[in-house]
């Protein structure tokens, strides 16, 4: 974090999320632009070449790194990103890549013939990852955080793997099988776990980040399971809990990235889960503006955990409203210097009760 004026500050103020002690206002991540940028590096030609120009890739997060302006608990990060299917690509499924995102195809036609749940130190994305990884803190030297990649184990995984059709099928067909290869899952994930915070930690003074952006002075990941949204709660206890259960025990800090109005509905059991530290919930504007989500918000703050959300200032100062700033982070976006400063204000207003 070599590139804030105030490192310790904001290393304090996330042991005060974390702790749920932040008592003056939620936890800021305000994503600005300094005054007078220069011009970004010229990304290369063609869609894949954005995605896999490492050195492009990296003159990027240097840019971006030095070119944004810190208030409140911004933090410089960078994650290494390959999309969400990057875990199974790992697995062995083939990637492809549009402008926005990348997607797996899947390779699984018989369980009982895949082989054995390991990631395969010659497999291609793997040795990408770790690349990419090793080359951002060789860059980084401290200046800002390298975050730790998008990885979806147990049932996302399975649907990349699968397809999600065939795997609604296996839940029916064979669900004992099904909820066992969900569990075997876990150790690849804790091993490629393992591999990155090892190579980031030290560039990150013992931290970690990630996509979600919240840091954490300890390590920390997030667990999600984005088929949720297609099963019923019964299938959720079978097939997803004893796999996040898990998780959650290996990483410690936790925040479950709760994705969808359709996925409101297990809510209720993540926060019986003892050991998970928070929720991010993600509505969806099309769905529910976060402001909507009031009941959902209340459950989450009253079962002491970490409350976790994005979108633009003027809708998350309304969702603010109704609840407490302890636990909270909050990601949003400004035009401008200016504009940040006024939103930290805002926000400062708001909690002044």
């Amino acid at each position: 974090m070599n590139l804030l004026k105030n490192p310790d500050y904001v290393r304090r103020r996330y042991d005060e999320l974390w702790n749920r002690e932040n008592h003056d206002r939620p936890i800021l991540t305000i994503q600005a632009p300094r005054r007078n940028a220069p011009s970004p590096p010229e990304p290369p030609r063609g869609v894949e070449s954005r995605w896999l120009d490492f050195d492009y890739l990296i003159k990027k997060a240097r840019y971006q790194a030095e070119n944004a302006y810190y208030t409140a608990e911004t933090v410089p990060a960078y994650w290494p990103n390959f999309g969400p299917d990057i875990f199974a690509a790992m697995l062995g499924c083939p990637l492809e890549f549009s402008a926005d995102t990348s997607w797996s195809h899947p390779i699984v036609d018989d369980w009982a013939e895949f082989g054995t749940f390991a990631i395969d130190p010659a497999n291609p994305w793997y040795q990408k990852l770790v690349e990419l990884t090793k080359m951002a803190v060789d860059d980084a030297k401290g200046d800002y955080i390298v975050g730790l990649t998008d990885l979806h184990p147990g049932a996302d995984a399975m649907v990349a793997l699968r397809g999600p059709e065939n795997l609604c099928l296996d839940l029916m067909d064979e669900p004992e099988q099904t909820a066992e290869i969900s569990r075997k899952l876990a150790a690849p994930l804790k091993s490629i776990f393992n591999e990155l915070y090892d190579i980031t930690w030290e560039n990150n003074g013992g931290g970690t980040s990630n996509w979600m952006t919240t840091y954490c002075n300890e390590p920390w990941y997030v667990t999600s399971c984005d088929f949720c949204t297609m099963i019923s709660g019964e299938q959720f206890e079978r097939f997803v809990v004893p796999e996040l259960e898990d998780e959650i025990r290996f990483f410690k800090n936790s925040i479950f990235h709760l994705d969808g109005v359709g996925a409101f509905r297990h809510l209720d059991r993540l926060l019986a889960i003892e050991g998970l530290k928070g929720v991010q919930l993600v509505p969806g504007d099309a769905e529910k503006p976060i402001y909507e989500c009031v009941e959902e918000m209340r459950k989450i703050q009253s079962s002491k955990k970490l409350l976790q959300f994005y979108g633009k200032a003027e809708d998350m100062l309304k969702a603010c409203e109704f609840i407490e700033p302890e636990g909270v982070h909050i990601l949003t976006f400004a035009d401008s210097p200016e504009e940040a400063d006024a939103i930290v204000k805002e926000f400062e207003r708001l909690f002044r009760r």
